[in-house]
């Protein structure tokens, strides 16, 4: 096996290809979502349709945004929290 540097430079590991068990706390609020989002949609009419898209996708670009965000953030800190466990960064410094 290639070390896990490699791995993610290949692309065999990705991060947000992350899989759920169905009946799961997730699956459940994935599909009370879908539900409700399709009745929203059912109930109406073009305009409101096509508004309720744009506010759908700009709020996936939020949360896309967030997520990175969040990741790069948790890496970071990650190597800080080893690199100050093996004792090359000082405690307390950023």
């Amino acid at each position: 096996m290639n070390s896990i540097l490699e791995e993610l430079c290949l692309g065999n590991i990705s991060p947000s290809d992350r899989s759920f068990k169905r009946g799961s706390k997730f699956d459940r609020a994935a599909c009370t979502l879908s539900r409700t989002a399709d009745a929203l949609l059912d109930s109406m009419d073009d305009a409101q349709k096509e508004l309720y898209q744009a506010f759908v996708s700009a709020k996936d670009r939020v949360e896309h945004l967030e997520i990175t965000d969040k990741f790069v953030y948790g890496f970071r800190l990650g190597l800080l929290l080893g690199l100050e466990v093996s004792g090359g960064y000082p405690a307390g410094g950023q």
